[in-house]
């Protein structure tokens, strides 16, 4: 699941019309589509909005596992054209001072720049800074609710000194997200691989059930287990981690320090452990 976070309809347009999003009914007073593998929600301007409708969104997608974030809209800059896309790799509150900084494990056809959040419209852009509303409330509020490596914020230049956003349109909103729809695709592909990849590492592994069927596993022992069956996973993939003797152990217990001198055993001879 790969959730959007946008701050206007028009910003929404292209994305709800070529991800065929469909509206989620009773999700006032937000406007929040979702389709198969997506959501997104309309937060209105401010980072303030953006927290809330983050929060909603997550509450009303449901709970269960790790989804990746994704901020999308428009900023301005001192020197980048319009129509220049920026993947943030810090994000900075104007007001506070705080920073983030979203991990770039994403190899995307943009660049990278700083973005500044900022509580009122910014006309006189300074230093490098990539100048929004949203991306602060955004991305602090998304990473609790998922690792960081699965919330990214994308910006699209829309005014700079030369071009005022007093001049912007709603179509021409729409002109200039439509034409970042490529790069926007290559950035929910790669979370959304990332996303599988990490539930795939948290997973219970293949032998969990075999070994709950059989023996009475208090919670702290089911951890102990789930661990040292991810270890044997690691160094044996495709094997069975069943030990030779566990049939005959009677206590969880025991079962689990058969398991870990196994382990360890064959760990530190250099061999993997064989199928028993």
């Amino acid at each position: 699941m790969v959730n959007f976070v946008v701050a206007l309809p028009c910003e929404a347009r292209p994305l709800v019309a070529h991800y065929r999003l469909q509206a989620i009914r009773g999700a006032e007073p937000f406007m929040a589509y979702e389709g198969e593998g997506m959501a997104l929600i309309v937060s209105g301007i401010g980072k303030v909005a953006a927290a809330a409708a983050t929060a909603f969104l997550h509450a009303i997608t449901g709970k269960g596992g790790d989804r990746g974030w994704i901020n999308a809209g428009l900023a301005g800059h001192a020197s980048h054209p319009a129509g220049y896309g920026v993947l943030a790799h810090k994000i900075t509150d104007h007001s506070t001072g705080e920073s983030w900084y979203p991990q770039r494990r994403l190899d995307l056809p943009c660049d990278t720049g700083e973005v500044l959040t900022v509580g009122r419209p910014e006309k006189d852009f300074q230093g490098s800074w990539v100048y929004e509303m949203e991306a602060s409330g955004f991305y602090a509020t998304a990473c609790r609710f998922s690792t960081s490596e699965l919330v990214h914020c994308y910006k699209v230049i829309s005014d700079n000194p030369d071009v005022p956003a007093a001049q912007l349109t709603p179509s021409g909103v729409e002109k200039l997200m439509q034409e970042h729809l490529g790069v926007l695709d290559a950035l929910v592909n790669g979370v959304a691989s990332q996303v599988q990849e990490l539930a795939s590492r948290e997973a219970d592994p293949p032998e969990m059930e075999r070994y709950l069927s059989r023996w009475r596993f208090t919670v702290t022992q089911c951890h102990q287990l789930r661990r040292l069956l991810r270890r044997w996973r690691t160094l044996s993939p495709g094997r069975p981690a069943w030990p030779d003797g566990l049939e005959k152990l009677t206590r969880a217990r025991d079962v689990l320090a058969c398991l870990k001198a196994r382990i360890d055993s064959d760990s530190s001879a250099g061999r993997v452990p064989t199928e028993g």
